[in-house]
């Protein structure tokens, strides 16, 4: 208890900046465009209207997709609509409307309908998300450069217009939702690599009982690496199911492996740790794209997660009844 006070006492001028720099960056995102994204239309998604999306034909197609889960409580597949007459595979991974149905049912005794729930939260999610990105680019850039270089890379991307022009909630794209776990990926990587030993831990590798031992002494002393290692690979994990381009993201962390590999190299120091970490992070402990596994009905190369599954199914379940 005393400890968390002495914490708070040495930090909460910062976190008082970080909460300010959040509410700029949110207000910038929704303020300007309240009157013209949250003016909700007493419709369901297959009445005949014009929804006011600013992201292109992105927004309006992850709008059909979300209209299809919210109708038929199942990923959109095989869709007519592509390459019409032939029809196609629905391209994009399920999670991004995903969240947007499932946390618009939650909040939807909010609203007239259960539809204009949802449609809010798909709005609010690129705004949201834009904001709270500032958070993991402060850790990141506190923990690369310190904490000055870390509160200016906040305020920085809360005004950025680069950022604002694809986070503002007319924008009904996934852009912000995933660049936040982009940027939580580079901070739970870079602290895992700054939490590792970096000592020699096994001193002959022809000999198996001092892998054995190495390896085992390596994951009791640096628990706390392991543990970012895996939050890391989780937020790999989430990119890749609502972000059809995620490889770049693993290709990133390679190229970021590979330096530390050399730099390694050169100070002489054991660079198996490097290897269990990066090993960690790109296996995705929790869901793996690569498995194949899809939504009823739907076939491509990627997967859901545990959970996204048991809810859809739920939904559907709930829906049919």
């Amino acid at each position: 208890m005393d400890e968390g006070k002495g914490w708070f006492r040495a930090n909460w001028r910062t976190a008082a900046v970080l909460v300010l720099i959040f509410g700029l960056a949110l207000f910038l995102r929704v303020y300007f465009v309240y009157g013209l994204a949250f003016q909700l239309p007493h419709v369901n998604c297959d009445s005949i209207y014009t929804p006011t999306y600013s992201g292109g034909s992105d927004s309006y197609y992850w709008d059909r997709a979300l209209c299809y889960s919210f109708q038929s409580g199942r990923d959109l597949g095989q869709d007519p609509m592509l390459n019409y007459p032939l029809g196609n595979q629905n391209p994009r991974p399920p999670l991004f409307p995903w969240f947007s149905l499932l946390v618009g049912h939650v909040i939807a005794p909010l609203f007239s309908t259960a539809w204009q729930g949802v449609l809010f939260t798909f709005l609010l999610s690129a705004g949201l998300f834009g904001s709270l990105t500032v958070f993991p680019t402060y850790a990141l850039g506190k923990e690369a450069f310190g904490r000055k270089a870390g509160i200016i890379g906040a305020l920085l991307l809360a005004m950025s217009v680069g950022n604002l022009q694809r986070s503002q909630s007319t924008d009904a794209d996934h852009d912000a939702f995933t660049l936040f776990f982009v940027v939580s990926t580079l901070y739970f990587f870079l602290r895992a690599l700054r939490t590792m030993g970096r000592k020699r831990w096994v001193e002959n590798w022809f000999q198996r009982d001092s892998i054995v031992t190495g390896l085992r002494a390596f994951l009791k002393e640096n628990r706390t690496s392991v543990l970012y290692a895996l939050l890391a690979g989780l937020s790999v994990c989430v990119i890749a199911l609502a972000w059809q381009g995620w490889a770049y993201v693993s290709v990133i962390l390679m190229v970021w492996f590979a330096a530390e590999l050399f730099l390694g190299r050169f100070r002489n120091e054991d660079t198996m740790g490097t290897w269990i970490l990066f090993t960690i992070t790109l296996r995705r402990p929790s869901c793996s794209p690569s498995n194949g596994i899809w939504s009823e009905g739907r076939s491509a190369s990627g997967s859901t997660c545990p959970c996204i599954s048991s809810s859809a199914r739920s939904s559907s379940g709930s829906r049919s009844r």
